[in-house]
């Protein structure tokens, strides 16, 4: 009975010593693994010693023209757009592109395009099967000091002043990129371009209308929808926001009726005796103080005058 007792417990001691070397020695060699792994999009910057956190980013890339934007919760938003695609770097100033920073609280934004102004962006991601892109930005943005009455501020040589804002230490990573394709911007082709709710939008008749205020329009001919966008004939470059009655407006027809811009933003790349070139999007409904009925995005107008 004692050896059949002592044979029990040695041979369940020496199974139980097995078990416990099985749990407890690491698993070697390769696995794959079919939890695919989190893509985690971010956008930040430093303006003014402060650090800009957007809730929300994306890159659209139409026809050879890439914007990036970023937009925190309250409002604020930086918006860089340039001439190209791919990785690379790209200048935000002059005919080669633009960066904005405009404040939640404040109609006019800070522009590049402005006296002072230089940027530049570094594009290292740009994967159009993945829809990601990353990079890194910094950028001097200016705007006129303007009095109670909206007229410039001069200095005492009679020239504008300027507002000045320095964002540093751009980063955005893996955020969702947009692209139809295109490679460069064409040489000199005319075209006005957006999507409306979210459905592409490309017209096939341009028109331009100049008297004090530069109005354009185009129209889908197959479906008779167009576009309108109107501003000031000396509208320099620069971003502009769109309202419902102001000098700065949009409009949408739908083949009924006609909605017009209750916000929006234009930035206009270059007003020249040669070439009229923007961007533009607005939401917009039937009344000035109505519901927003249509949401026109990723606008953009080349015309070589």
């Amino acid at each position: 009975m004692k050896l059949n007792s002592l044979y029990a417990f040695l041979l369940l001691s020496f199974f139980a010593l097995i078990h416990i070397s099985c749990e407890n020695e690491p698993l070697e060699g390769d696995f794959v693994s079919d939890i695919p792994e989190e893509v985690i999009a971010s956008f930040t910057a430093v303006v003014e010693g402060v650090t800009f956190v957007g809730d929300t980013a994306r890159a659209v890339t139409l026809s050879g023209m890439t914007t990036i934007t970023g937009i925190k919760g309250n409002g604020d938003i930086i918006v860089m757009t340039f001439q190209g695609v791919g990785v690379g770097s790209f200048n935000l100033t002059g005919n080669s592109g633009e960066a904005t920073f405009g404040i939640s609280s404040s109609p006019n934004a800070f522009s590049t395009q402005n006296e002072g102004g230089i940027g530049e962006i570094i594009v290292t991601q740009y994967d159009v099967d993945l829809g990601l892109a990353s990079g890194t930005f910094a950028f001097v943005a200016t705007r006129a000091l303007v009095d109670a009455n909206g007229q410039p501020i001069l200095d005492e040589n009679g020239n504008p002043t300027f507002d000045s804002v320095t964002v540093t230490d751009g980063i955005f990573t893996n955020i969702p990129l947009e692209s139809d394709g295109s490679t460069t911007l064409p040489p000199e082709e005319d075209f006005m371009r957006a999507r409306i709710d979210t459905l592409a939008f490309d017209t096939s008749n341009i028109t331009i209308v100049t008297s004090g205020f530069i109005t354009v329009q185009g129209v889908n001919t197959l479906t008779n929808e167009s576009l309108t966008i109107t501003f000031p004939e000396t509208t320099v470059p620069g971003t502009y926001d769109l309202t419902f009655t102001g000098e700065y407006s949009a409009g949408y027809f739908d083949n009924t009726v006609t909605f017009t811009s209750k916000t929006g933003v234009l930035t206009i790349i270059e007003n020249s005796a040669s070439l009229l070139q923007f961007t533009f999007s607005f939401e917009a409904s039937l009344l000035e103080d109505g519901e927003i009925e249509h949401v026109v995005t990723d606008g953009l107008f080349q015309y070589f005058l």
